[in-house]
């Protein structure tokens, strides 16, 4: 998960984390928040987070 008003992670540092990822067999993508900084999971969104994780976890057979 990526946040673009991120201060203290830039978001261009988990997408290259990301690319880093790729050479191994665990299944890595990135979700993209607009409008979100660095406390995602603690913000007002963090419902839509939740439900965005467990959808993920479900699209990909983990839950």
């Amino acid at each position: 998960m990526a946040s673009k008003k991120d201060h203290t992670v830039d978001p261009v540092l988990v997408h290259s984390a990301l690319k880093q990822y790729r050479k191994f067999s665990a299944i890595t993508e990135i979700i993209d928040y607009e409008d979100r900084g660095h406390s995602l999971v603690v913000d007002q969104g963090a419902p839509k987070l939740m439900e965005d994780s467990f959808a993920w976890l479900e699209e990909h057979g983990l839950r």
